[in-house]
């Protein structure tokens, strides 16, 4: 929307960031499965450069927005995280073979990882300024981010990475006084961690089911703005320590 050509390559397995962007649409819609098939073998993603039957060009799709391109996820993306361990140079895959490339073209690239750490995260931990992860503000999130933490340190000092780190705060509620302790907690002990947060709603609730952003469903409630101002806060935090 800003004019800021975008490219999101899409690196977990559940697809949802294809599906968010529109790609994978609803297959009720076509004529019979053959149909279906012929939609879905059409499809390439990483898994096909990597197999060496496509090249990048092949697999960038283009959106409804005219500056905003994506790489679908495909189901061969579980079998790519498991071979690319039998590669050399494994953690710089996507860096030496996808990113760098990219660059050549966008301005801004977004990586979409699975919540669970796998070899494409590693991956994509490589090639990345800047990861921007979710907090929940609940109890067992709350247990395991330490874990998280000394594991992502460990990562960085082991790979010589230097890339920043911002957290969001989500799923916090007004009326659980133990979620509002965890995202006070959050704000004050993490480096990092935005002052800006994603608070449960049912409006949140009905955009995700509509696949849809919050701001498109509901544009003049608080949590839309809040979506807003969260969006600003990670452009002038990434912006800060860019040219």
């Amino acid at each position: 929307l800003h004019n800021i050509k975008t490219c999101v390559v899409g690196l977990d397995v559940q697809g949802d960031i294809t599906t968010a962007l529109g790609h994978d649409g609803e297959y009720e819609n076509y004529s019979g499965i053959e149909d279906v098939i012929s939609r879905i073998d059409s499809i390439k993603g990483l898994a096909d450069i990597f197999s060496g039957k496509s090249i990048l060009e092949d697999v960038i799709v283009p959106t409804d927005l005219p500056n905003l391109f994506l790489i679908p996820e495909t189901p061969e993306l579980v079998a790519m995280n498991d071979s690319i361990n039998n590669i050399n140079k494994r953690e710089f895959w996507l860096k030496d073979r996808i990113v760098d490339k990219l660059k050549q073209n966008f301005d801004l690239i977004i990586m979409d990882c699975s919540p669970n750490w796998n070899k494409l995260t590693t991956n994509a931990l490589v090639a990345s300024d800047a990861l921007i992860s979710p907090l929940e503000c609940k109890i067992n999130n709350f247990r395991n981010f330490k874990v998280f933490k000394e594991f992502l340190r460990e990562f960085k000092e082991d790979m010589s990475l230097k890339f920043d780190q911002i957290f969001i705060p989500t799923k916090f509620s007004l009326n659980k006084k133990l979620s509002l302790e965890i995202k006070d907690w959050y704000e004050s002990n993490i480096n990092g961690c935005l002052h800006d947060g994603i608070r449960e709603s049912v409006s949140g609730e009905e955009a995700t089911a509509l696949n849809i952003s919050m701001i498109e469903h509901a544009p003049n409630s608080k949590v839309a703005a809040e979506f807003k101002q969260i969006v600003k806060s990670i452009f002038e935090k990434i912006g800060a320590t860019r040219t």
